[in-house]
């Protein structure tokens, strides 16, 4: 009885004992574990009851950032009180806080890199520095300053964050040996996305990062990275699930069919220099490329499907070009060589345009070959086509004069166009290269007439605005515009025919010519309603012999005109509407706007250009769509 007596006394005392000990502790401040948690508070470890506060922590490398949440990097290890002075510090993403690795950091006249973890040390203290610079982030020039007040000191040294784009480690599957290639990758969406190319990292894990915030991109859209060995010979993508953070990329990759040759010329000499236009046709889609071949000779065209490609060599020396077809398989195929001879020596053609008035004039020289190429050459009057570029437009050169000085041998048509609508004396001359001392005079006393057009709608009467484009007797365009009340459309010679073309977004078109417009010698205006719906006027054009619509170089436009494709059908959201002339011109009245307008016609495929593409039309109210053989 005794012994129970003793035991209870105990532990009255040990009540007594712990109430009296919490009681002191709540007077001093000190919760309990459980406040502590509550209000959001941990408690002080020093390092030695906690080794893990020395160094924070990262997310592994392929762990991705989650969208709007900070990701977590263990205790913040923030200094409580005056700590040694030190050089070391960690360069962090600002906003996810992992580490920045293989970054170049640079303090006074020393620098250091970043290692795997984000930690660098130059050596310099960092207590007593303004900034950091920080460069190499990405593959850039770019230089980045951080200052001081941004940077948050740890018990093992200075946090220091930078605001970037995300990192993608890229990880392939499909090929044994991703690491014997370099890589490049880019960004894209349904609806467009990145067009430049970005050089990956090399590691264990190749790796895209981008230094700065990504623009341009729907952050809620699907996007993916597409990527492709810098050989092009590989290529693949793969989902993308944020805009920030580091976040591991699996890649599907596979071989792309790819076409390699060289040009050499009679003696077997590589041809640099020589353009290579391609278009590939797959068992769906087009695809366009270009390139030049190097100074060995060679070009490369890569495609991402294997189809049958057609290629166009020219130089810029020639009218003539050297077509080749070739069913390209997945992998990489090999070219015979091509041999292409010289051209012959190219002359200059040369003259001077003169006025009556003895005012300048606006004008083109048009140089079309006589040997069937279809090779068009323009220069536009005053300009030099000199190789070296500063002399371009030399004051020497007088702004009357037009010269091609590097034109291919042979027989040309000669002619002028005035921008206004002048006709020149004579109206064209045949010339052989080289050529000089021709003249040609326009007859500018003849009166100006200015044309204005209003354009309403229908049912309501109100203003609409409009697209308006005028083409002449040839079918040449004299120019576009969107016109307004009152707004001048063009001022052309008195006498010029002409025929016009009106739309306006939601409303069909309007076509007439000039004897539409009414009023005195030197002013004349019309009025159109447009009703409610979809107008539009569509061009088929042949392109399978250039591949390419035109080409500026050096301030002259190469084209290579081809003829008109008849036969076409129209098809808008999948309905046939419309099928080209004899003129290969479809002209379209719908009640609404399309959402997808596609055309067909056998042996042929429809590619995009500046007219349509895409299944949208680009251009209004007169569309272009060039059509190439298959």
């Amino acid at each position: 009885m005794r012994l129970h007596l003793e035991l209870l006394l105990v532990l009255v005392l040990a009540a007594a004992l712990w109430f009296v000990l919490e009681t002191l502790g709540a007077r001093t401040g000190r919760g309990s574990e459980s406040e502590r948690i509550e209000k959001g508070t941990q408690p002080a470890l020093t390092a030695a009851r906690d080794p893990q506060l020395l160094r924070s922590p990262s997310i592994p490398p392929s762990e991705p950032a989650v969208e709007g949440r900070r990701p977590v990097h263990g205790a913040p290890a923030l200094a409580s009180e005056p700590l040694e002075r030190t050089s070391r510090g960690r360069l962090v993403d600002e906003a996810t806080l992992e580490p920045i690795a293989a970054a170049l950091v640079v303090t006074n006249r020393r620098n250091d890199w970043t290692d795997a973890d984000g930690w660098f040390d130059t050596g310099d203290e960092l207590d007593g520095l303004e900034e950091l610079l920080v460069l190499n982030v990405a593959h850039n020039t770019n230089t980045y300053e951080v200052p001081r007040e941004r940077w948050t000191r740890l018990v093992d040294g200075w946090r220091v964050p930078l605001a970037i784009g995300p990192t993608f480690r890229l990880r392939f599957t499909g090929l044994d040996d991703p690491a014997a290639f370099s890589w490049e990758g880019r960004l894209r969406q349904e609806r467009g996305g990145e067009d430049r190319w970005h050089p990956a990292s090399e590691g264990p894990l190749p790796y895209l990062r981008y230094d700065q915030a990504i623009l341009g991109l729907d952050p809620g859209a699907p996007m993916w990275l597409e990527v492709r060995s810098q050989d092009a010979l590989f290529a693949g993508r793969g989902t993308v699930r944020s805009l920030r953070g580091i976040q591991g990329v699996h890649v599907e990759c596979r071989a792309r069919a790819v076409l390699c040759g060289r040009v050499v010329d009679e003696r077997g000499l590589p041809r640099a220099g020589i353009q290579v236009d391609a278009l590939h046709l797959p068992s769906a889609g087009v695809e366009r490329m270009k390139t030049l071949t190097g100074q060995s000779g060679t070009y490369q065209l890569d495609a991402d499907e294997p189809g049958r490609m057609q290629v166009v060599l020219s130089q810029p020396s020639s009218t003539s070009t050297h077509r080749m077809l070739f069913d390209v398989p997945r992998g990489l195929l090999r070219a015979a060589d091509v041999v292409l001879a010289h051209a012959p020596e190219v002359g200059s053609i040369q003259g001077t345009i003169q006025s009556r008035s003895g005012l300048r004039v606006e004008a083109t020289a048009r140089l079309r070959a006589l040997d069937g190429s279809e090779y068009e050459l323009e220069c536009p009057l005053g300009f030099r086509d000199a190789r070296d570029g500063a002399q371009r437009r030399s004051s020497r050169f007088r702004p009357d004069e037009f010269l091609f000085e590097d034109a291919p041998a042979g027989r040309f048509e000669l002619s002028i166009v005035s921008a206004k609508g002048f006709r020149p004396t004579p109206s064209s001359v045949e010339v052989e290269t080289p050529a000089s001392g021709i003249v040609f005079t326009i007859d500018d006393s003849v009166p100006l007439v200015r044309y204005f057009l209003d354009v309403h709608d229908e049912g309501t009467g109100a203003a609409l605005e409009a697209s308006f484009e005028c083409f002449r007797e040839d079918g040449q365009s004299l120019g576009r515009s969107c016109p307004g009340k009152d707004t001048e459309l063009m001022e052309l010679a008195e006498g010029v025919a002409f025929d016009w073309c009106v739309t306006a977004p939601g409303h069909g078109r309007a076509v007439g010519t000039e004897r539409d417009f009414r009023g005195g010698e030197s002013k004349r205006s019309a009025s159109v309603e447009l009703h409610s719906g979809f107008g539009a006027r569509l061009v088929f054009v042949d392109g399978s012999r250039s591949l390419h619509e035109f080409r500026y170089d050096l301030g002259l436009a190469l084209r290579r005109r081809g003829a008109l494709v008849s036969g076409v059908e129209v098809r808008a959201d999948g309905v046939l509407v419309g099928r080209s002339d004899e003129r290969g011109i479809a002209d379209l009245e719908l009640p609404a706007k399309p959402r997808r307008i596609e055309f067909a016609r056998a042996g042929y495929r429809a590619l995009d250009s500046l007219g349509w593409s895409g299944g949208e039309l680009r251009t209004s109210p007169e569309a272009q769509i060039w059509m190439v053989r298959e």
